[in-house]
């Protein structure tokens, strides 16, 4: 069975930054988008899971719209209602029936427990997906395993 991977995408301070305390500057929102649709081109296979707060103003036709043409058909699910992230991505994650490799993305690194069986890569609210740090964490996601696949 093949195991699905799937990107936890948090919107403020990823897609666009935040001000101290969560605030929204006065940006345009999603203008880190670009460098998430220039890594995944070639990954067709991954899909995402929203579990941004704008899950909680958005049903999931909007939330695709807000990701676009290339990123939005790839929005699987929003994470169930809650106020606590990591909660609301084990929940959706015990309804699966396959198996899955989550990368979650966010800036809020106290949301999740210190050891848990996924990659979070904690973005600066300030820089976000700009961060070429952050860049370099995803695409080794994006290509862990893919050596030993080859030499199989």
């Amino acid at each position: 069975m093949k195991t699905r991977k799937i990107i936890c995408l948090d919107f403020d301070g990823v897609l666009h930054p935040t001000a101290e305390g969560g605030q929204r500057l006065d940006v345009t929102h999603f203008g880190w988008l670009p460098h998430l649709e220039r890594l995944l081109v070639s990954h067709a296979e991954v899909e995402i899971l929203v579990h941004s707060t704008w899950r909680h103003q958005f049903n999931l036709e909007e939330l695709r719209l807000l990701l676009g043409g290339m990123l939005g058909p790839r929005v699987v699910a929003a994470a169930p209602a809650s106020d606590a992230r990591w909660w609301a991505i084990e929940a959706w994650v015990a309804e699966q029936t396959e198996a899955v490799d989550l990368l979650i993305l966010d800036d809020a690194p106290a949301e999740f427990p210190a050891s848990m069986p996924y990659l979070l890569v904690v973005c600066d609210s300030a820089r976000g997906l700009s961060d070429p740090v952050v860049q370099q964490a995803i695409h080794c996601w994006l290509n862990r395993g893919q050596e030993r696949e080859a030499l199989t």
